[in-house]
């Protein structure tokens, strides 16, 4: 049988890859793009001439939607598990397995993350989209926490706190299974949206720059520019002119022009901190210490001192070291928090969760098969119980499980920008790109063999110009 497949769909990105694997194979935001109606396409006809855009499909997909956002309307068809848009999702999941060269009937288990509190729409969606219609031979779920705690392979008991797009989540887990469980709609998109509003006066957000859309070039700011105060009282020293330029930094946009942050670098992730900013209940100490709190009186010391947080947030600079700070101010002096992060690249801690998971012996167990739920005539949440491990209580003690690395096809920097390029234009030339990367012709041609073989492009080598020519569909 072939390794499952493992689906991390989140508000921000999807993952995807194969089970047993120590990395997903493909990353795309979870967006795609419309394009706009005739009438709205007059209105903005005269930006996309200027910006030379190819608009020649219906719909675009995660980065390709955002760098065509002039002519697209840019749709999220998820929020946590609440799903906005079936047919998005649906063309969505597609795309990623056809960026897998994966077709149906896919003859093989799925396991799909979830949210700790997932709606009952989402489970039946994905249950029917891959048991009823892509053919999948079963599936499974499990919840984001669960499985970025399980990526961790040393403990057993702690707090594992995923610091989502668009929720906040906290497992408390004793010996292997969950004890409690909260969740936050607050999350990484407060701190875009904040952000935003800090850098507003000093840059416009609604043109592209050099032809790089402004959601992609102000993430880039967010990601090089946006740490976590190590102190506790930066709204105490903001308004001390000395202090404040000390925090100047300067970064390059598209069109080489320089921009210069100070404060605002370090005031958009205060939010998580200090949620009263933009109106929220609770920081993220607050529903650490909430959740903990709420437990058992004598486990309480070990969740604290075994607090670990995954998700894109995580990886912020010093975000780990603040959390300790801000508990160890208000804890009892007896009890020494302490956090860390969960993996080297947390953003993808769940992915590598459910990858480790999928390959457990004891996965059969909890796979739904295709051939029972195709049976019932009636299906519903209540008539099958989803299946995940938390669930059934199947516990898989920790182990240093070997992942193999994804084939090189996948994670080669050259391969993610040449299919970019390919989708862009409709003939390259092998010189200009080796060239560009550096690398010799036969490299160049090489790697374009391999992703036609495997389906990932469409078209055909002409070696007497020394040129790829995309199919046009």
């Amino acid at each position: 049988m072939q390794k499952p497949l493992v689906l991390d769909v989140g508000s921000h990105e999807l993952q995807i890859g194969i089970a047993g694997e120590e990395e997903p194979r493909i990353i795309i935001p979870t967006l795609i793009g419309v394009k706009k109606s005739a009438m709205q396409m007059r209105m903005v006809q005269d930006l996309i001439n200027q910006s030379g855009l190819n608009l020649n499909k219906e719909i675009y997909f995660g980065e390709d939607a955002l760098n065509r956002f002039i002519g697209l309307d840019i749709k999220r068809p998820l929020e946590a598990s609440n799903i906005r848009n079936e047919d998005h999702l649906k063309l969505l999941v597609e795309h990623a397995l056809f960026q897998l060269n994966l077709k149906k009937p896919l003859n093989r288990h799925v396991l799909v993350t979830c949210p700790t509190l997932a709606t009952e729409r989402f489970i039946m969606f994905f249950m029917n989209l891959f048991l009823s219609e892509l053919g999948a031979l079963g599936i499974c779920f499990s919840s984001q926490p669960y499985l970025s705690f399980l990526a961790n392979d040393q403990q057993i008991t702690g707090l594992l706190v995923e610091l989502g797009h668009s929720q906040i989540q906290l497992v408390a887990i004793l010996k292997g299974h969950i004890i409690r469980s909260d969740d936050y709609s607050y999350g990484g998109k407060d701190v875009d949206a904040y952000f935003r509003q800090l850098i507003a006066p000093k840059i416009s957000l609604n043109e592209p720059i050099n032809g790089v859309a402004p959601a992609i070039f102000i993430e880039e700011m967010k990601a090089n520019m946006c740490e976590i105060y190590p102190g506790l009282n930066l709204l105490e020293i903001k308004d001390d002119l000395n202090k404040v330029q000390k925090m100047n930094k300067p970064h390059v946009l598209p069109n080489k022009e320089t921009l210069i942050l100070g404060l605002e670098r370090y005031l958009a992730n205060e939010i998580l901190f200090r949620s009263e900013l933009v109106g929220k209940e609770k920081s993220i100490p607050d529903m650490i210490y909430e959740c903990v709190e709420k437990c058992d009186k004598d486990i309480r010391a070990p969740l604290y001192q075994n607090i670990f947080i995954a998700g894109g947030l995580a990886k912020i600079p010093n975000m780990a070291e603040r959390i300790e700070k801000e508990l160890d101010y208000f804890l009892p002096h007896t009890i020494e928090p302490k956090v860390r992060i969960i993996l080297d690249n947390p953003s993808i801690s769940t992915w590598v969760g459910g990858s480790k998971l999928a390959i457990n012996d004891k996965f059969e167990q909890v796979v739904l098969k295709a051939t029972k739920f195709l049976a019932e005539d009636e299906i519903g949440i209540n008539s099958v119980m989803y299946p995940t491990f938390e669930k059934l209580k199947i516990f898989t003690p920790p182990i240093h499980t070997f992942l193999s690395p994804i084939p090189e096809i996948y994670k080669s920097k050259e391969v993610k920008l040449i299919l970019k390029f390919v989708e862009k234009s409709n003939i390259l030339k092998f010189r200009d790109l080796a060239d560009y990367f550096g690398k010799g012709l036969s490299d160049i041609i090489s790697i374009f063999m391999k992703l036609l073989a495997e389906g990932r492009i469409h078209g055909e080598i002409v070696a007497e110009k020394g040129e790829f020519h995309k199919h046009l569909t």
